[in-house]
């Protein structure tokens, strides 16, 4: 049986960049079937049988299906950063809401507000729910490292490193018990970019400070991530 191969033009579908994808098909001929095939590639056992099967084969390059994936991919990626620079956003808006806003301990409201009150309110203007209390928010989120803060970590300090002797230093000095940290998170910021952090501070209220100073530097625990 003889096989007439007949080769059509290449037609541009779209470019991305300086690259073109083009849909393009190959017919191959039998004298004696007219049967129609469609294959997904050239080189398919299926296309080598032609002689014996017959009739016109047309194909589409692996690529396009393989870009189709990484379009929906990239499209989802999209989504989800998206959405969280959207929280960030918000998060931005309303720190700035209460930027000056005087300390008052036990409060949360733009007449005056403490720590772990600041970051609950601003927060939940984001679309997120945090525990009262700085010691309850540390065990929130996920765990990061210093060298690793992003925009809108929390971070935290314990401003009176003796606080946890009445109720945790001896008790697990007796059993031979690590410490727990958490017992010495008394105060938490929101970090920004630049080694600074924005926090209701007791004598100053809501501002920026520098997390390297000397205070600040030898009194941080750790930090927790919220955001994603």
């Amino acid at each position: 049986m003889k096989l007439i191969i007949k080769k059509s033009p290449l037609i541009p579908l779209f470019q991305i960049g300086s690259r073109r994808f083009y849909h393009f098909s190959n017919s191959i001929k039998s004298s004696s079937l007219g049967r129609a095939y469609t294959i997904k590639s050239p080189f398919s056992p299926a296309c080598r049988q032609a002689g014996e099967k017959g009739g016109q084969w047309e194909f589409e390059k692996l690529e396009l299906k393989i870009l189709h994936i990484l379009l929906v991919l990239a499209f989802l990626s999209i989504g989800c950063a998206s959405q969280a620079n959207k929280k960030k956003e918000m998060l931005h808006q309303a720190i700035q809401s209460y930027l000056g806003t005087p300390y008052q301990w036990g409060n949360s409201s733009q007449k005056g507000i403490d720590c772990s009150g600041f970051t609950q309110e601003v927060y939940k203007k984001s679309g997120i729910t945090l525990p009262r209390t700085a010691r309850e928010q540390y065990n929130t989120g996920k765990k990061v490292d210093k060298d690793d803060l992003e925009y809108g970590d929390l971070v935290f300090f314990n401003t009176k490193p003796l606080i946890f002797l009445s109720s945790c230093f001896f008790p697990c000095i007796l059993f031979n018990m690590e410490v727990p940290s958490v017992y010495g998170i008394t105060h938490v910021g929101i970090y920004i970019e630049d080694d600074k952090f924005v926090h209701s501070s007791a004598s100053r209220g809501v501002i920026f400070e520098n997390l390297n100073n000397s205070y600040w530097k030898k009194r941080f625990v750790g930090a927790r991530r919220l955001l994603d």
